[in-house]
């Protein structure tokens, strides 16, 4: 104990942000706990009413729709993010609208487009790729959450780039799944099937969301920073040159994060995938800490480099990512030891993927020892960089499970994702340290990175 305090006696020396800091984390903590409350409680109920099976079945569209939708944003939600938090430091607000104009229309056509051949697309996943032929429904009723979905994503950041960040881990944590609980219970007494009852839920959560989007982005950015007749500085050529990367780079995280779902659902039993499912979310709760985090450090990035303040920015990094660790290792250590009773929460199904709980653990841990650096690269024009770290690791993440998942199940998913997850993180590291000579892979004990 005694050492800890020392630590954050020191640590607020080195802070002089920390009230923005802290406190911002501490609020968007309190979103994220939330946000997750109702995912957890969406799970629980489609576990104990319609069990194991039915949690698969919603888990492989629900990764679907996440690849559609990444894919369908282009990249325009994190280059409006970069591009609208640098316009705020640089006082050029004149030039918001018609940055965010730009950005619409991209992302509304992909949107689209990606809607209609997931629909068109339905039968042939369900029979041919996942083997579950009454899966073409949830299929159909996912292609309908798509454009949706990309409208809440790029309203959301555009909110978080001017700093609202109230109504941006609103739209971000708590309103789809919000929603998606009551559409839960209003779907109670009918029968449309245990597959199709927890997508169409969330389904309406998402068109309900994406409504309340739309009129946050009116009060908060359109109305404050309204229409002038002002050429964009950024041409739509330009603006695609710098959004591509980013989605091939978020794509390729996202498929990181999910694949496992989509090969376990290949090769393995449907049960077998819900309950990966619910090991995957019990995981990510010794992270939730440090996404809080993320919500204020990555603007902040932004910004610092925009702005070309590069003291400034190894200042903010060291104390960011010492603090990524402190926030993390709590929850790491109380998931490992407690795991099988939490697990046990959701059926007599799910303890059996504790050992997969465990591997996933170490794997959730790693970006926090690194800083984030998938985000800090992102933000310093390095994303180039990062998709190409981030696809070998997909293809190692991908020949790991085509190896390992027909013998181990979900253990060998849960396996494949550590050591991709390992790879891309010191792959970054590495690049950073050697554009900027510093590394944000230091020790959250030390007070300068030696």
């Amino acid at each position: 104990m005694s050492k800890i305090r020392a630590f954050l006696s020191r640590f607020r020396v080195l802070l002089p942000e920390k009230q923005s800091l802290l406190g911002g984390s501490a609020i968007s903590f309190g979103f994220i706990v939330a946000g997750y409350g109702l995912k957890y409680l969406f799970a629980l109920f489609v576990t104990r009413n319609y069990g194991a099976s039915s949690m698969g079945a919603f888990s492989i569209a629900f990764t679907v729709i996440l690849i559609a939708v990444s894919i369908g944003r282009m990249g325009v939600d994190q280059t409006l993010l970069r591009y609208v938090s640098g316009y705020v430091k640089t006082k050029d607000v004149d030039q918001i609208f018609p940055v965010v104009r730009i950005g619409y229309r991209i992302a509304i056509f992909s949107g689209i487009t990606l809607s209609l051949i997931l629909f068109y697309c339905s039968d042939w996943l369900a029979s041919s790729v996942f083997h579950i032929r009454a899966m073409s429904d949830t299929f159909r009723w996912s292609s309908a959450a798509i454009l949706p979905f990309v409208i809440i994503w790029l309203n959301s950041e555009s909110l978080r780039a001017v700093e609202h960040f109230r109504p941006y881990l609103f739209l971000q944590y708590l309103s789809i799944f919000l929603l998606a609980c009551l559409g839960l219970l209003v779907l109670g007494p009918f029968s449309p099937g245990i597959y199709l009852k927890p997508i169409m839920a969330f389904v309406s959560g998402v068109f309900a969301t994406a409504v309340i989007s739309l009129l946050l982005l009116k009060k908060f950015v359109l109305d404050k920073y309204p229409s002038v007749k002002t050429k964009p500085e950024v041409s739509t050529g330009h603006f695609l040159r710098t959004s591509y990367p980013m989605m091939i780079a978020g794509s390729i995280v996202l498929l990181m994060g999910w694949i496992d779902v989509l090969m376990l659902g290949m090769f393995r039993p449907v049960s077998e995938v819900g309950v990966y499912s619910i090991v995957m979310k019990v995981a990510t709760l010794g992270v939730m800490p440090a996404w809080a985090v993320n919500t204020i450090v990555v603007p902040k990035i932004a910004q610092l480099f925009q702005s070309g303040d590069r003291s400034g920015l190894r200042h903010f990094l060291m104390k960011s990512t010492r603090l990524f660790v402190w926030v993390s290792f709590p929850g790491f250590l109380v998931l490992m030891i407690a795991g099988i009773p939490i697990l046990r929460m959701f059926g007599p199904e799910f303890p059996s993927g504790i050992t997969a709980l465990r591997i996933l653990l170490v794997a959730q841990f790693i970006p926090a020892l690194t800083g984030s650096i998938g985000n800090i690269l992102k933000m310093t024009d390095l994303q180039d960089n990062l998709q190409q770290y981030m696809l070998a690791a997909v293809i190692m993440n991908v020949g790991l499970n085509l190896l390992l998942i027909p013998r181990f199940g979900i253990e060998g998913a849960a396996i494949a994702s550590v050591v991709a997850t390992i790879l891309w993180n010191l792959m970054s590291v590495r690049k950073f340290w050697k554009k900027f000579g510093y590394s944000t892979l230091i020790s959250p004990w030390r007070l300068e990175n030696r």
